[in-house]
C-alpha cells in the first residue's frame, strides 16, 4: 500500500507492510511535529466551530477589536462598577425593565436607554440636569446661572399622557430686527395688559374699574366703532346717564358768525351759520347757541332813520333744506320819539324741535330787515343735535 497525506494538515501516512521501517519511523515522527504545532488555521488543522467552544471563564482579547460582529445579545445582570465596562441591567423605570449601561473611567453607572427609548437624564451637555420632570440648563457644568436658548418657534403641552395637542409659540414672519418681550410682573388684581413699543407688557388698569377717560384719546371712540344694539339698558349702571353727559346720536355745528347785518328788505343769508347733519328719522333740536369767545351772543334790530316816528322791526329764521322753515323769531317796536333805538334779545331765544325724515339736510339761519331798519346777529353758533 503506497503512502499518503491528510487534506487538512498534510500528514504522511506510511502505507502499511509497503513502507520499509527507517523511512516509515521518520514519516511519523514528520507527522507528530506538524501535529504538535497544529493552530486549526487554514492548512494547519479542521477550524474550530461554536459546537466545540466550552468558555466558562471571561475571555480576553488581549486588547484587540473583536470585527465583523453582526449583533450580539447580553444577559441581564447586577450592576457592577467596573470602569469602561458596557453591560445590561434593570433600569430605573417605574416598572424597571432591562436597559443598556455603560460604566464610565471612574465606574460611575450611566444609563443609556430607559423605556424603550435613549435616556434622557444621560447629562451629555455641560449645564444640563433633570429632576422631578423638569429639565434645567444653566450656564455650563458647575454654574448656578440659567442659560438662555436660540431656537425658532417653540410648542409647549399639557403634562398629560399621551397628548398630541399643544400651543406653539412663532415670531411674526415680518420681523427685521431683534426684539425682546418683557412679560409683567402679576398686578394686584385681573387687569388689562398693555405693551409698549420697546417691548415692555404692562398690567397697570384693573378690568374691575373698566376704562376711564384718561384710557381714551379725544374722539377716539365713534359711532362707526360701536356695533349696533351691543349697548343696551344693562350695561349702564344706574344713574350714571344725566342730562348733563348725554351725548346726541347724531350732531353737527356750524361755524361761530362772529358778527354779521343787514339792512335787506328780503331773506338773507347769515354768513356761516349753516350746517348738515345725516340723521336717523329721529326728532332734531336746532338752536343758536353762543359762539363760547365771552363776547355777548345776541340778535338785533335798530332803526337807523333816526327822526320822526318809526319802526324798528325784522326778523331771523331757521330753514331746512332752504324750504322748511323750523323757528322764526321777530323784532318789532313801534317807536314815537326821535331817537335811536336798539332792540335785543339772547341768540339762545331761536330754538325749535324739527322731526325731518331720515337722511342728510342743511340748516340755515337767515334774517330780513324792515325798511329803515338793521338787523344782526353777534357772536353765534349754530348746532343741530338728534335727540
Amino acid at each position: 500500500m503506497a503512502n499518503t497525506t491528510t487534506p487538512n494538515m498534510s500528514l504522511i501516512l506510511p502505507g502499511i507492510g509497503t513502507e520499509p521501517g527507517p523511512t516509515y519511523g521518520q514519516d511519523q515522527n514528520t507527522s507528530f511535529t506538524i501535529l504538535d504545532g497544529h493552530s486549526h488555521t487554514p492548512g494547519s488543522g479542521v477550524q474550530i466551530t461554536p459546537a466545540a467552544i466550552n468558555i466558562n471563564t471571561n475571555l480576553t482579547v488581549n486588547g484587540n477589536s473583536i470585527i465583523s460582529l453582526a449583533s450580539t445579545t447580553f444577559n441581564t445582570i447586577t450592576a457592577n462598577t467596573t470602569a469602561n465596562n458596557l453591560y445590561v441591567a434593570l433600569g430605573s423605570e417605574s416598572v424597571p425593565i432591562p436597559d443598556l449601561w455603560f460604566n464610565d473611567g471612574n465606574g460611575t453607572a450611566v444609563q443609556i436607554t430607559s423605556n424603550g427609548q435613549v435616556n434622557a437624564t444621560a447629562a451629555s451637555i455641560p449645564g444640563e440636569s433633570y429632576g422631578a420632570g423638569t429639565f434645567t440648563w444653566r450656564q455650563g457644568t458647575g454654574s448656578t446661572v440659567p442659560a438662555n436658548f436660540d431656537i425658532g418657534s417653540i410648542t409647549i403641552r399639557p403634562n398629560t399622557a399621551g397628548t398630541t395637542n399643544g400651543i406653539t409659540l412663532i415670531p411674526y414672519s415680518g420681523i427685521s430686527s431683534s426684539v425682546s418681550i418683557v412679560l409683567p410682573a402679576l398686578p394686584s388684581a385681573q387687569s388689562f395688559v398693555t405693551l409698549d413699543n420697546s417691548g415692555n407688557m404692562v398690567a397697570s388698569i384693573l378690568t374691575a374699574g373698566g376704562l376711564t377717560s384718561s384710557n381714551i384719546a379725544s374722539a377716539t371712540i365713534t359711532g362707526s366703532n360701536i356695533a349696533a344694539a351691543t349697548i343696551t339698558g344693562s350695561n349702564i349702571a344706574a344713574s350714571t346717564v344725566t342730562r348733563q353727559n348725554q351725548v346726541a346720536v347724531n350732531s353737527a355745528i356750524s361755524s361761530t358768525s362772529g358778527t354779521s347785518s343787514t339792512t335787506s328788505t328780503s331773506l338773507t343769508f347769515v354768513p356761516g351759520l349753516g350746517l348738515t347733519i345725516v340723521t336717523t328719522g329721529r326728532p332734531v333740536q336746532v338752536s343758536l347757541q353762543s359762539d363760547g369767545s365771552g363776547n355777548p351772543s345776541n340778535l338785533t334790530a335798530i332803526d337807523t332813520a333816526n327822526a320822526g316816528q318809526i319802526s324798528v322791526a325784522g326778523y331771523f329764521t331757521i330753514l331746512r333744506d332752504s324750504t322748511v322753515e323750523v323757528a322764526r323769531v321777530s323784532l318789532k317796536q313801534q317807536l314815537h320819539t326821535a331817537f335811536s333805538t336798539l332792540i335785543e334779545i339772547p341768540s339762545s331765544a331761536m330754538s325749535a324741535l324739527d322731526s325731518p325724515a331720515a337722511g342728510s339736510h342743511t340748516y340755515t339761519v337767515q334774517y330780513y330787515a324792515q325798511s329803515a331798519s338793521t338787523v344782526g346777529i353777534n357772536y353765534a353758533v349754530l348746532v343741530a343735535r338728534e335727540l
